[in-house]
This record gives C-alpha cells, sequence and structure tokens, in this order.
C-alpha cells in the first residue's frame, strides 16, 4: 500500500517551479490527465507515468518528467494511486494480486522459507521466475525493501562456474549490487545471490538458514 511504503525521498513541492526535472526513460505507459494537488493545496497538471518507492513520476506539459513525494499529495491523490498500483485490471494474465510495475516488469516478494532451487521451481510455477536485474533502472525496485529486515533470494548464481554469475534464463550479469567484499564464497559453498536487508546483495549456500523468501518477477506491461 502506498502509505506504508518504507523508502521516503525529501519532500518536494508540487508547484511546478521546484519540480524535478528529469530525462527519464522506460516508464510505464501513462494515465489519463489530471490534477494532482498537495496537502497544501499547491496544484499540477500532469499524467501518471510510474510510481518507484515513495516516488510518483508525472509527465508534465512538453513531455518533462517532474517527481514528488507520494506523502505530500492529498489524500485523494494518495488512494488513486493505491488504486493504479493495485488494480487487477491493469495487470497482465498469470500476474497476481499484490505484484507491483516497475519498468515494464512485475514483481511480488514471497515469504515462504525454502532453498534457492525449490524458490526457482515456485516462482516458474507461478508463472514468472525469480527476479533479475538488467539496467541500474531495475535495481531501483529494491528501494521498496529498504527498511526490510529479511533476507531474499533472487535469481543470481554461479553454480555452473565460479565466479561466472548468470542469471535464471543463462543470461549473464552485468548490473549488480554486491554488499562490500561480496560475493565472497564462503567455505566454496556459496553459489547463490539473495538480497540483504537494505538491498544489497550477498552469496550464501543453497540451503541458508538465513532466508526467509524470494522475489518472483514477471514481464509485461499494464494493460
Amino acid at each position: 500500500m502506498i502509505m506504508t511504503i518504507p523508502h521516503r525521498l525529501p519532500s518536494l513541492s508540487l508547484t511546478c517551479a521546484v519540480f524535478l526535472m528529469l530525462s527519464f526513460g522506460g516508464l510505464a505507459e501513462e494515465l489519463s490527465f489530471r490534477t494532482w494537488t498537495n496537502k497544501k493545496g499547491n496544484k499540477v497538471e500532469g499524467s501518471l507515468a510510474e510510481v518507484v518507492g515513495g516516488t510518483a513520476y508525472l509527465r508534465l506539459e512538453g513531455g518533462k518528467i517532474g517527481e514528488v513525494d507520494i506523502n505530500d499529495l492529498s489524500f485523494d491523490d494518495q488512494q488513486y494511486l493505491k488504486q493504479w498500483m493495485m488494480d487487477p485490471t491493469k495487470r497482465p494474465d498469470g500476474v497476481p494480486a499484490g505484484a507491483w510495475f516497475h519498468g515494464g516488469k512485475w514483481y511480488r516478494v514471497v515469504k515462504e522459507k525454502m532453498t534457492w532451487k525449490e524458490a526457482e521451481r515456485k516462482a516458474r510455477k507461478m508463472g514468472g521466475e525469480l527476479a533479475r536485474f538488467e539496467t541500474e533502472y531495475d535495481l531501483e525496485v529494491l528501494d521498496l525493501l529498504a527498511e526490510s529486515k529479511q533476507y531474499f533470494w533472487i535469481g543470481a548464481t554461479d553454480e555452473a562456474m565460479e565466479g561466472k554469475w548468470t542469471w535464471t534464463d543463462g543470461s549473464p550479469v552485468k548490473i549488480s549490487n554486491w554488499d562490500k567484499d561480496q560475493p565472497s564464497n564462503g567455505q566454496n559453498r556459496e553459489h547463490f545471490a539473495s538480497v540483504r536487508p537494505g538491498g544489497k546483495w550477498n552469496d550464501v549456500r543453497i540451503d541458508s538458514p538465513s532466508i526467509t523468501g524470494f522475489i518472483v518477477m514477471w514481464q509485461g506491461k499494464r494493460k
């Protein structure tokens, strides 16, 4: 839910003068044009383009992108965002309730304790795959876990060849977010990637007791 997203960016006014203008690619398709209002009554017109962590990105006049802290928005606008993110009519077939959209992909945390390979099979059974991250923009989805105290499997492994990390589809890991001194391959047994609290990666053994769930990913744009 929008109201409980943990990652919060500094507050920004909704007046156009202080909008941060970005050259922002890979945004989701936009919704209808809307007047957005913050808690002080300031208004701006634009189309919702994307929600990342605690920030809503709006496409303004002229194609510029402005960002605003969700917590600065009016109650009505916050409810509108919550409905947008959870609307089942916008999810592709096979993507379950509770999944969130980011950059052309859908993600969901499954809090079930199991080995990496069991998690991989479960993700496939759900019609998706263990999460993979192919761009820096993809990695921003981990901001949603910034204050989590749990560890989750993702889809990277070097089981086939030590030091050669690949995703479950066989493609090489080109973008990573390893924590300091990771991957370490402790005791020559750590061949599977997990996300630590704060979003950094760690390599662990296949049956690590610290892992409490996994992140599933589905391809597909919003309808």
